[in-house]
């Protein structure tokens, strides 16, 4: 799913019905909205707690994503 088909901080980003974990998904729709231009590289993401209520999903799940990306070097905490 691409990032354009959805508001940046959408639930719609992400689908239970994919074969890839959320956490997985997760990233890359925000990696998406970073290398797409839509979130600087300076900017700061919602907090854990918003993300999992924009997204629908867990704080353990926003915590894996953003795992991910830090792994990537794609965020910082």
């Amino acid at each position: 799913m691409g990032v354009s088909n959805v508001a940046p901080f959408d639930k719609g980003a992400l689908s239970s019905e994919l074969p890839l974990p959320l956490y997985l998904q997760l990233a890359r729709h925000l990696r998406g909205l970073i290398i797409g231009g839509t979130l600087g590289h300076r900017d700061a993401l919602p907090s854990e707690r918003e993300l999992a209520e924009r997204f629908a999903v867990s704080r353990v799940t926003v915590r894996k994503a953003l795992r991910e990306l830090s792994c990537e070097n794609g965020v910082q905490k």
